[in-house]
């Protein structure tokens, strides 16, 4: 295993030790595509929180964004490690 940041657990685990980026991570898994309003609503959050969640996740390489409009979509990215920890959160959630 590499002891980069990007790729030690204790950095992917310090991402979802807040509870509500796991639950919006969730969200995202479970949707084709999220808008960023639509989520913050679902997680009974502000936009601007929802959105600073979903960039953590994104620079995480979790999550992916696509800008329409006015509107930040985002949707559940196909890594490895993503694939793994959402089989895990599909497991024990």
């Amino acid at each position: 295993m590499e002891h980069s940041k990007e790729n030690s657990l204790s950095f992917y685990f310090g991402i979802f030790a807040d509870k509500k980026r796991l639950e919006i991570f969730c969200i995202v898994c479970e949707e084709k595509i999220a808008c960023v309003s639509e989520v913050a609503k679902k997680v009974n959050a502000s936009i601007a929180t929802t959105s600073h969640h979903l960039r953590v996740l994104e620079d995480a390489g979790l999550v992916s964004s696509e800008r329409d409009g006015k509107n930040n979509y985002y949707s559940f990215l196909k890594s490895e490690f993503s694939k793994d920890f959402k089989y895990l959160v599909d497991k024990y959630m």
